[in-house]
């Protein structure tokens, strides 16, 4: 993921609106969480953003990893390659 599509993501979540992103491999939280499994393509939620640039992830096929993340893991450890602003 490119740094302005991580730029566009965060400050779209910083409006207060949800991004819903493509994943391929593993989910990691901040707590150190991960999906059971690489994901091969699956869609999670991202709901918001708090002070500390942290992103909180809703995934609809694995409440194990509804927490926090950060951008970085987002684009490193799960491949996140795709994604949508949802304006409100």
């Amino acid at each position: 993921m490119s740094s302005e599509t991580q730029n566009k993501i965060i400050n779209h979540l910083k409006k207060g609106n949800p991004v819903i992103v493509l994943v391929h491999g593993y989910v990691k939280l901040v707590d150190g969480k991960t999906s059971h499994k690489a994901y091969d393509s699956h869609y999670i939620t991202l709901l918001g953003i708090n002070e500390k640039n942290e992103i909180m992830v809703g995934d609809p096929g694995n409440s194990h990893v509804d927490g926090y993340t950060t951008i970085n893991l987002l684009s490193n450890t799960s491949n996140a390659d795709c994604y949508f602003l949802v304006s409100k």
